[in-house]
C-alpha cells in the first residue's frame, strides 16, 4: 500500500477522498449513538446503585448477589462503550490530521477492507493481535 508524507504526516494514499467522507458519516453517526449510549449506561448505573441501596435494608443475600452482578456488567458496559467512544473520537482526530487509515503502533496502512469493517480501528491486524497477546497475560 503506497504511502505519502505530507507536512511530516504519514497519509495512506489508497483511501480517496469518497472513501474517507463514506467512513467519517459512518464514524461521526457512531459518535452520537456511542453518547447515547452512555448516558444510558450512567442512568442505569444510578438506578442500579439506588435500588441496591433500598434492596440492602431487606437482608436478602440472592438478590445482593444479582444486583451486584447487574451492576458489574453495567460497569462492563460501560467501559467497553467509554472505549469504542474514545476509539471513534481519535479516528476523527487522525481524519482531521491526515493520518487516517495508519496503524498508531507500527505506522503501516491499515487496509481498507479493514477499515471499512471497523471504521474507528486504530492498528492494523498485526498489532491489534499482539496487543490482545500481551493484555491477556
Amino acid at each position: 500500500m503506497p504511502l505519502k508524507k505530507t507536512l511530516g504526516i504519514t497519509q495512506n494514499s489508497d483511501l480517496s477522498d469518497d472513501l474517507l467522507n463514506e467512513l467519517r458519516a459512518e464514524l461521526e453517526s457512531r459518535l452520537v449513538t456511542l453518547k447515547l449510549d452512555m448516558k444510558g449506561v450512567r442512568q442505569n448505573l444510578v438506578e442500579s446503585a439506588y435500588s441496591g441501596t433500598a434492596d440492602n435494608d431487606s437482608g436478602n443475600n440472592a438478590d445482593l448477589s444479582v444486583e451486584e452482578q447487574s451492576q458489574h456488567l453495567l460497569l462492563k458496559e460501560k467501559v467497553r462503550t467509554s472505549t469504542e467512544y474514545n476509539n471513534v473520537v481519535d479516528a476523527l482526530k487522525k481524519m482531521d490530521l491526515g493520518s487516517y487509515g495508519i496503524c498508531n503502533d507500527c505506522g503501516d496502512p491499515i487496509p481498507e477492507k479493514r477499515l471499512r469493517a471497523t471504521p474507528s480501528i486504530l492498528n492494523c491486524l498485526v498489532c491489534q493481535e499482539e496487543f490482545e497477546r500481551e493484555t491477556k497475560c
